[in-house]
């Protein structure tokens, strides 16, 4: 707007003029800006209808779950003697236990001179499972690459004769047996012949020539393998380096080679490994080579905690707990759902105030097509809502008796079960007609998106017109104002020349 000086020559105030008549001007825009603002607030609502309809959709979706009705719960009379624990589906039962002996691991060791002792350069190698496929011996030569400490996997694929196909950490190689040894990947192992299978090596290198028994210790520790190693003092003077292995089990047990180093006596059996036996049922002679014990009851875990004479019963039992959270999930977004739809639609008397969708029929529509889908739900089941827990409330929402779901689903799992994913699947078919290209939800956002911008366009007109109208008004009231002022000027000139007459 050009700067002016209102009234300079008439008097007038222009600027308040045109400002009252410019307020009367824009009234057909504020109106515009209004139901832009209207049809801006039935698109959110339609977008917080989808949102309700998504997370509803989100719950019913969890009810085809294939653990939601299969949950279990497991418990031990006596935890001391062995716990349990159960997965989804397993069978409900009671058993009787009783632990013979636990699952432990070997240990081995080999004398040193002190615990200072130097052992230079070379390799310690532990193996786990090599006996099994055949390999009598595992070193590891310096002179062959790699050269680190590390933890090896070794598999002999497929064996032919005097050939066979090893692969040791992806490496995979065709090796003669006929010599007694090969070398694949930096190991070298004696075989008089292989069986196929899988084993576990681990490398402890030293290459210092001064390095200590506790140097090699630590390497071995550092590569985290098949066995662990402490040097320890003894009372009598002497000093082992003790190796443990990592794993319980007869077939855990672990053998070591030495390559190049020095002082380290042979090694010796400190504690012979072994398998866990227990008695299920009374059928003894169980065996487990560790104190987790899996596969003997499908889907039940035993852990083993002490042997000896006494035993405890385990006991399976169906918990409704995860298909009773589910079912609550779905009747609380079910709620949400019909909540958006009615606090949108809803028309205050006392106020005589509307809502973004207040007589929109299609929002009315979609609120009777979800009450519709719960009562026709499970018509095919042998559990009805009621006896589900599931009722209809006078707000036109439902509710859920959590412990009538939890009877209904011990008297009847199935039929329950069936029950409620029908209620689910209907609901999830209400919700996917109103997000399809030509549903409720998104024909209500679009329309909003696009009548607002149609509103704005003219909004915007309405400002180009408003702004040439000012401008013209502008024009007017300057022009009078001009007008006026020689007016007022003539006059007072005539006036004085009057008066002057007058005086003579």
């Amino acid at each position: 707007m050009p700067a002016s000086i209102s009234g300079l020559g008439s008097g007038l105030d222009t600027d308040g003029i045109i400002s009252q008549l410019m307020q009367i001007e824009r009234i057909p825009q504020q109106r515009l800006a209004s139901q832009k603002l209207a049809v801006l607030s039935q698109g959110t609502a339609w977008g917080q209808i989808g949102v309700a309809l998504n997370a509803m959709t989100t719950a019913a979706g969890k009810l085809t779950g294939a653990t939601t009705f299969a949950g279990v719960t497991a418990a031990s009379s006596t935890p001391t003697v062995a716990s349990v624990t159960a997965a989804a589906g397993a069978s409900p039962g009671t058993h009787s236990v009783s632990v013979q002996a636990l699952a432990t691991a070997g240990s081995s060791s080999r004398t040193v001179a002190s615990p200072t002792a130097v052992v230079g350069a070379g390799s310690l190698v532990a193996t786990r499972g090599t006996q099994a496929l055949g390999i009598t011996a595992v070193t590891a030569p310096s002179s062959i690459i790699p050269s680190a400490s590390g933890a090896y996997s070794v598999e002999v694929m497929s064996v032919d004769g005097n050939s066979a196909e090893v692969m040791v950490n992806g490496v995979r190689q065709t090796v003669d047996l006929s010599g007694g040894a090969f070398t694949v990947n930096g190991l070298t192992m004696a075989s008089g012949g292989l069986n196929v299978g899988k084993a576990e090596v681990t490398v402890a290198r030293t290459t210092s020539p001064t390095a200590t028994v506790q140097d090699l210790a630590n390497a071995l520790n550092q590569v985290g393998g098949v066995a662990s190693a402490s040097v320890v003092p003894l009372a009598d003077g002497t000093t082992k380096l003790l190796l443990a292995s990592t794993q319980t089990g007869l077939a855990n047990d672990v053998s070591t080679t030495v390559d190049g180093l020095s002082g380290l006596g042979v090694q010796e059996t400190v504690a012979a490994a072994s398998d866990a036996r227990l008695t299920l049922d009374g059928l003894a002679g169980i065996t487990s080579p560790t104190n987790r014990v899996t596969g003997l009851l499908p889907g039940v875990t035993l852990d083993l905690v002490t042997a000896g004479p006494a035993s405890t019963q385990v006991t399976v039992a169906k918990d409704p707990a995860s298909g009773v959270a589910a079912v609550r999930d779905l009747v609380n977004g079910l709620n949400s759902a019909l909540n958006a739809v009615s606090t949108n639609t809803k028309y205050n008397l006392g106020t005589s105030t509307k809502s973004p969708l207040t007589g929109d029929s299609a929002a009315r529509q979609l609120s009777n097509q979800l009450q519709s889908a719960v009562s026709q739900a499970g018509a095919a089941s042998t559990v009805t809502l009621g006896a589900a827990g599931i009722t209809l409330q006078r707000d036109g929402t439902y509710k859920l008796d959590e412990t009538a779901l939890a009877a209904s689903l011990a008297a009847d799992p199935r039929g329950t079960a069936t029950l409620v994913q029908s209620l689910g699947s209907a609901l999830t078919d209400v919700a996917s007609q109103a997000a399809a290209v030509s549903g409720a939800v998104t024909v209500g956002k679009d329309s909003a998106t696009s009548r607002a911008a149609g509103l704005q366009t003219q909004v915007d007109s309405f400002g180009d017109r408003l702004t040439l109208t000012e401008a013209r008004l502008r024009r007017t009231y300057t022009q009078l104002d001009t007008v006026l002022g020689q007016l007022r000027s003539q006059s007072g000139y005539l006036s004085s020349q009057l008066a002057g007459l007058s005086v003579r």
